[in-house]
């Protein structure tokens, strides 16, 4: 579209300008982030493809878990390689990501 720049600098005017229904995104997990926390309050629906390192690829090493929300508030480790690796990036809990969630007792 012949804009220099990062993608979320001009993504709110694009939302703001377009009918825009959902958004498709792959890259750093910073700016997967930063997509999400542009669209939320909005009715744009982030599908996000997550960047974790996949060492086997079939979710028996467990290296590649992001923190999900559940449809209870809960979270979850989900493995990217087979529950992803694209994800609503409305439900990854971005600020717990490379940190293990408390264990409940």
């Amino acid at each position: 579209m012949g804009e220099r720049g990062r993608v979320t600098q001009t993504l709110p005017d694009i939302i703001g300008d377009r009918n825009i229904d959902v958004i498709y995104s792959c890259g750093p997990m910073a700016m997967l982030a930063a997509i999400t926390e542009i669209t939320s309050g909005t009715d744009v629906i982030h599908q996000c493809a997550v960047e974790e390192s996949m060492a086997c690829g079939i979710g028996i090493c467990m290296t590649c878990v992001l923190p999900v929300k559940n449809q209870d508030g809960s979270t979850s480790m989900l493995r990217s390689c087979i529950d992803g690796p694209v994800m609503d990036g409305s439900d990854v809990q971005w600020d717990m990501v490379g940190h293990l969630p408390e264990a409940s007792l």
